[in-house]
């Protein structure tokens, strides 16, 4: 990578483009992302074409207002000119520029164009121009000299070159040696003799051009090598490259969402230009950043990424080492999430004053011309310094010996890809050189076959010109001649040619799941898209069948190691692990245990009432492939619980265990619904139907029902802190497919990983954490559990088992902060998560100064799931729950829908458009009322109030219920309660509003005091909490009434109910 510039002015389109025309005819596919590995299994399809099947996506969507027309690329210079054009307007522009191509330079599909520019716009529209009509595309720097130039155009056999007014005369000085060469093309406000002018022949083109359709094997671009060992060759690439990139894993690189923008500062005569500025970006729908220098200068690149809200960089080490020399501290990059290197090695010393200055890893990636990007530090993969990363699949990289052995572990040898049974796709198709096609004669086919390629190559030598020897292996035809055809001597067969390595890419027939056959599998990538709302719902999903047979699939195949999914210990010893092919055996016996057995129909409900024990996971997916709607809750709820539940949903079966069956015996006449009761234990019980045994006696063969993407699946109660629990109807797929983003980028989950969500299994936390996103990215879920939490069991466990991501609500942080976690060794522990209630700024500060280890907040609800969170590689702000995540529009609204400015409080809420987001709740089961009052105008109403900063954070205030209105001044509990927790006296608070005859009401705490202070003066202790606070926060928030209580009231999730507190001061209770 070269990033050192000649002198250049923006030469070229300075002009803002507004023409839309036609995107031509629906491409063949509707994403890239169909063709991308399809959980494990290489779907290579004959025919792809990067602009049509991947850009012209994106631009439908912006026509048809499915994704706002963010820009595709945005281009400024040193001058202040900008551009930015979305993916509708780049499209259009290159559309121009292919029939400027092909009608006015009569370029032919398959011809050959140089195009070497500087960082100007026009460069991207010939790039892609290219691709729309099939030429191949050469790219150079503008560094190169005559001689290089002349080079490149004879050893290419180029048609065409597209350059600027700098280099144009040096063209000139070599093109009489390039008889080939038919077509020069100028960018530059000025024209010169023999050459075509780009800019006026963009004004007049048309914008009508249907896309060539191009298959995968076809040219699509030709890099020279740096030529460090010899003269630069010539790296041929197909539309493979591009389509590489388009996999899910490639993908994990850079992690790119449609709202990042990228920086990619390689010089655009190489491959990392071509990826980075282009392939990487646009296929995320992401906006690629381009800053023109005049001349490279560090400090310009401090003040970019200063100015704009770039999201991500790429660059070469050398340009980090370069930063590093400045005051890099002085600097704030608001938006920078995420940095990667390439070109060189980085030292460990510039990782470290790198990270020390602005809080962010640098990734490096490692590649070449022929292979593109190998090796990478993926984003969210634990670093180590000096190392390259891992393999970047499809590629199965070894280190080998001069003899082709793989070598083991800590040994030198040389790096190398292998191309057997199958080359990878995104492999350069090889070096353009001279190739020989040799039939033999009969008396030369059974000669050894080395001994003959080498007199062959000597006699070449001496007979022409030695340099045009074939240097690649002869091909030998041993034909057995049939026909009367006679070799009187051995006929060598020259010409020019690209050294294709053929393969057959098998379509094997393909099923969604035992019960019907499909022909194009739902795979990761599609679901990530579904999620966004960039790809139509499929009108059929089931996550047992669609998700969780496919991980068992691979493990049978042999495509992906037989890890547990399922791992699950308790206080005993007990344990049990089960990968996902015996989950999907072992749930298919419930399955036939829940309908044949017990009778139960498809679409009735099934109240399930157990702890975290192994069944609660397998009754869970039985429901899933029967149809059944699966209803959850805690063991912890009561009689009058349990009866609320059972009338209002009228479930027909429950599945409970010992803990909960006396419960239900004593309400269960007043259940009329009620047919079936089975329980999960050693022992039996009158009237009850045993779990054991019916499981033994199921067969293990079960067809998963065909079940509507939007068909019932789940209810989940809500938490009932402002009146009695609502029941919130799930979908098959606004839990299966709508917890896809959020186990990629909240949870930041691979394959690999093991995920402990501490959450009660009544709660939609759990199908978050413990079911839909961590079994998405095919993780492990581990469960431990506990007769009652325990800090020492619980850090125990993190210490003694492999767990690398960890969510738990910010109580038990705040339990666990009163330890000693220096003397923990979480050997494992790379991510952990909290959500449920508010996370005090203080406990994460704890957390983080002695484990090392970041706590990232979210913030969600039963009804939609995850509305905002921190993710990893954003900055976090104390006390912030972090920015909207995809697909919602999180906005923060008045009472008249309006949508307030920064920094004022209101209504949190999620904008909708057109439609209802599948990943909402269907609806409050007859309900019908308070389904209406979520909606207001076209806002979903979260019922909690919030702030949003400048910079996209938002900020929890509290339930719109527990608001305080004291003397016109607004108060939410949550700041107060924070601050009074901040004091060494304070276990927990709560802050309500009570009754005053002046203020109207004003702020009272309830205050559970730690064991120290129990004792202490309460006057003098009241009264020095309400100073702490006035100096913690503003003043008028402070409580003007305190009250000290043994306990709170809370409810089964162990959140505070405000509501009973609030009750009791107004005299409700």
């Amino acid at each position: 990578m070269q990033l050192l510039m000649r002198s250049q002015v923006l030469r070229g389109l300075c002009v803002s483009w507004t023409v839309y025309g036609s995107l031509g005819p629906r491409p063949r596919h509707l994403l890239a992302r169909t063709f991308s590995r399809k959980w494990g299994d290489y779907e290579i399809p004959k025919e792809f074409n990067f602009a049509s099947d991947v850009m012209d996506h994106w631009a439908r969507m912006e026509k048809e207002g499915k994704r706002d027309p963010l820009p595709a690329l945005w281009w400024v210079n040193d001058k202040g000119d900008e551009i930015k054009w979305n993916f509708q307007e780049l499209g259009d522009l290159t559309r121009q520029t292919a029939n400027v191509l092909t009608e006015n330079c009569g370029l032919q599909r398959g011809d050959r164009l140089i195009i070497i520019l500087p960082r100007i716009p026009e460069l991207w529209l010939l790039s892609v121009g290219c691709m729309r009509t099939g030429l191949v595309l050469l790219p150079g720097t503008i560094q190169l000299t005559a001689k290089d130039i002349l080079y490149r155009l004879q050893s290419s056999k180029a048609k065409g070159i597209v350059t600027y007014e700098t280099l144009a005369p040096v063209v000139d000085s070599v093109a009489s040696d390039c008889p080939q060469l038919k077509t020069k093309v100028l960018v530059s406000e000025n024209s010169r003799d023999g050459w075509l002018h780009f800019k006026t022949l963009l004004k007049a083109a048309s914008i009508d051009h249907t896309c060539v359709k191009t298959k995968v094997q076809d040219p699509l671009i030709i890099f020279f090598t740096s030529g460090t060992t010899g003269l630069p060759k010539m790296t041929l690439h197909s539309s493979g490259l591009a389509l590489r990139s388009c996999l899910p894993s490639s993908r994990q690189i850079l992690k790119l969402m449609s709202s990042d923008i990228s920086w990619c500062l390689s010089d655009p005569g190489w491959i990392l230009s071509f990826v980075g500025t282009m392939i990487e970006p646009w296929n995320a729908g992401a906006c690629s950043f381009i800053r023109d220098m005049s001349q490279f200068n560090p400090e310009t690149i401090l003040k970019t990424l200063s100015k704009f809200p770039i999201t991500c960089t790429i660059a070469a080490s050398s340009v980090y080492r370069m930063l590093l020399q400045f005051n890099i501290s002085s600097y704030k990059f608001p938006t920078l999430k995420h940095s990667a290197a390439g070109g060189e090695m980085l030292l460990p010393e510039e990782f470290e004053k790198w990270k020390k200055a602005t809080g962010l890893n640098i990734h490096e990636i490692y590649g070449q011309s022929e292979t593109g990007l190998t090796c990478a530090v993926s984003r969210g993969m634990k670093i180590k310094k000096g190392s390259m990363g891992k393999a970047i699949p499809p590629f199965e990289m070894q280190i080998i010996d001069d003899k082709g052995n793989i070598l083991p572990p800590g040994t030198e040898g040389n790096i190398a890809i292998r191309i057997k049974p199958t080359r990878p796709i995104g492999l350069f198709s090889g070096y353009l050189v001279v190739k020989a096609f040799v039939v033999l004669t009969p008396e030369f086919r059974s000669h050894d076959p080395d001994k003959l390629v080498r007199e062959l190559q000597q006699h070449v030598k001496k007979v022409t010109a030695p340099y045009k020897y074939p240097r690649m292996d002869i091909l030998l035809l041993r034909f057995n001649c049939q026909k009367k055809i006679h070799f009187a001597i051995m006929k060598i067969l020259f010409q020019l040619q690209m050294f294709r390595f053929i393969w057959n890419p098998k379509f094997p027939r393909r099923y969604f799941h035992q019960g019907y056959q499909v022909l194009a599998p739902l795979n990761l990538s599609d679901f990530e898209a579904i999620n966004r709302c960039e790809r139509d719902l499929p009108e059929n999903f089931n996550f047992a069948g669609d998700v969780l047979d496919r991980w068992a699939q691979l493990e049978q195949k042999g495509e992906r190691p037989p890890n547990p999914a399922l791992w699950w210990i308790n206080d005993k010893g007990a344990e049990v692990k089960w990968n996902f092919r015996e989950l999907g055996l072992l749930s298919r016996k419930v399955a036939n245990a829940l309908t044949k057995s017990c009778g139960l129909q498809r679409g009735e409900r099934v109240a399930v009432i157990l702890p975290r024990v192994p069944e609660w996971w397998l009754v869970n997916v039985a429901c899933m492939r029967t149809g059944l709607i699966f209803m959850p809750g805690t063991i912890q709820l009561t009689a009058k619980d349990i009866l609320y539940r059972l009338t209002a949903s009228k479930a027909k079966c429950i599945v409970a265990s010992d803990e909960a069956a006396p419960a239900v015996d004593s309400i269960v006449s007043n259940c009329p619904a009620l047919k079936t009761k089975i329980l999960v234990s050693e022992n039996s019980r009158s009237g009850w139907l045993d779990f054991n045994e019916l499981f033994k006696s199921a067969s293990e063969e079960h067809n998963c029902v065909k079940t509507g993407s939007q068909e019932p699946m789940a209810i989940y109660f809500t938490s009932g802190t402002t009146g009695s629990p609502k029941m919130a109807l799930h979908s098959q797929s606004s839990l299966g497919i709508g917890y896809t983003l959020c186990g990629r980028y909240w949870l930041d989950l691979k394959p690999s990983d093991i995920m402990w969500n501490m959450s009660d299994t009544g709660w939609v936390k759990a199908a978050i954490g413990s079911v839909f996103s961590t079994w998405l990215q095919g993780a492990c879920v581990f469960v431990h559990r506990m007769t009652q939490f325990n800090t020492d069991i619980f850090l125990d466990t993190l210490n003694n088992y492999p767990i690398t991501t960890l969510c738990s609500a910010p109580t038990v942080y705040r339990m666990l902060v009163q330890k000693d976690l220096k003397s923990c060794n979480f050997k494992t522990l790379r991510h952990c998560l909290t959500g449920g209630e508010p996370l005090n700024p203080e406990v994460r500060e704890q957390w983080k100064s002695q484990t090392g280890l970041e706590l990232y907040e979210g913030y969600g609800q039963t009804e939609v799931g995850i509305i905002c969170a921190n993710q990893k590689g954003n900055e976090i702000k104390p006390g912030s729950m972090g920015k909207g995540v995809p697909p919602y529009d999180v906005q923060i609204i008045d009472e008249n829908c309006n949508i307030l400015p920064p920094g004022k409080e209101g209504d949190i809420a999620l904008r909708l458009k057109s439609t209802r987001p599948f990943s909402f709740f269907s609806e409050y089961v007859d309900n019908p009322s308070k389904t209406a009052a979520t909606m207001r105008g076209n806002f979903y109403v979260t019922g909690d109030r919030g702030i949003m900063d400048s910079d996209g954070y938002f900020w929890f205030v509290g339930r719109a219920d527990d608001v305080i209105i004291s003397s016109g001044y607004r108060i939410g509990p949550f700041e107060v309660e924070s601050a009074l927790i901040e004091h060494p006296a304070v276990v927990e608070s709560a802050v309500v509003s009570s009754p005053d005859p002046i203020r109207g009401e004003v702020v009272k705490a309830f205050v559970v005091l730690s064991a120290l202070f129990k004792s202490a003066n309460t006057e003098k202790l009241a009264l020095e909490l309400q100073n702490h606070v006035k100096k913690v926060t503003a003043p008028y928030k402070y409580p003007r009434k305190v009250e000290f209580v043994q306990e709170l009231p809370k409810t089964i999730t162990g959140k505070i109910k405000r509501n009973v507190l609030r009750d009791q001061e107004w005299g409700r209770a």
